[in-house]
């Protein structure tokens, strides 16, 4: 399956905390990085989701925000990397990182945003997201992450 959604990361899950609709997926990227999906407990038995199970963690581009620091907030999830590439247009940007282990993210945010910031190749900065776009996927075909 080829889907538009930049970001597929492999992953294993690390644990699952069930609820009435939805579950809390915790998965571990090959970096070390530890994220969570909130998805519906439908989807974790219809993926037979279970611990040191392999996945996809699937997050849109533009569900991902940059940080420069990592901050205390609501959103559940913070992976640090370096700026590997970024490209501005007339209105929105993206800033591809690198974070380790050979996998990339990448984020779409306003060219505004990554002038006032000062982004730049080499910065270390963090990626934010919430848990409730982090979707868990079984066998992705990946897709290019050049920026031109």
């Amino acid at each position: 399956m080829k889907i538009s959604a930049r970001n597929q990361l492999e992953a294993y899950v690390t644990k699952i905390s069930e609820g009435k609709v939805n579950g809390i997926v915790g998965l571990k990227l090959p970096g070390g990085h530890e994220i969570s999906a909130n998805i519906s407990m439908k989807a974790i038995e219809w993926l037979q989701l279970e611990k040191d199970k392999p996945v996809y963690a699937v997050i849109k581009a533009t569900d991902i925000m940059i940080a420069l620091e990592q901050l205390k907030i609501s959103a559940r999830n913070q992976v640090r990397g370096t700026i590997s590439d970024i490209m501005v247009g007339p209105v929105n940007g993206m800033v591809l990182l690198d974070i380790g282990k050979e996998q990339k993210m990448v984020s779409t945010i306003s060219a505004e945003a990554i002038r006032e910031m000062k982004l730049e190749k080499g910065m270390d900065v963090y990626a934010v997201f919430k848990a409730t776009s982090v979707m868990v996927g079984l066998q992705l075909d990946h897709i290019s992450f050049g920026l031109a």
